[in-house]
């Protein structure tokens, strides 16, 4: 919810990057809250949506077993990609001057009990 309505009732907008859905109407917010991840947690993850088009499932074979250079493949290729989209989050969150709260996901996993 949130990707197809851009009207009052949206609380939420789940997004991977909300600058390419080009399909979706400009909205205004008051207030953002970007829930960030560590992409070292992440780019399996990542990985496998890019290669099947979802969350749901898993590519079917072992990335370590199969391909023992990957993450080192990665992280000369990818990370510094990866290192931009970040920054261009945080120059955006400038730009638009609305006040953004990002959080670390892996920080809600570890104390998911409010302050």
């Amino acid at each position: 919810r949130g990707e197809d309505t851009q009207d009052d009732t949206v609380w939420v907008v789940k997004s991977h990057s909300p600058w390419v859905m080009t399909f979706t109407k400009t909205f205004y917010a008051n207030k953002v809250i970007t829930v960030v991840r560590n992409p070292l947690d992440s780019y399996i993850s990542w990985i496998n949506m890019i290669n099947l088009s979802n969350h749901a499932e898993k590519v079917p074979f072992d990335f370590e077993a199969e391909y023992p250079n990957f993450f080192e493949w990665t992280s000369k290729y990818c990370f510094d990609s990866i290192k931009k989209w970040y920054a261009q989050m945080m120059n955006d969150a400038k730009f638009h001057e609305v006040p953004t709260l990002f959080i670390r996901y892996e920080d809600l996993v570890m104390d998911p009990e409010p302050q």
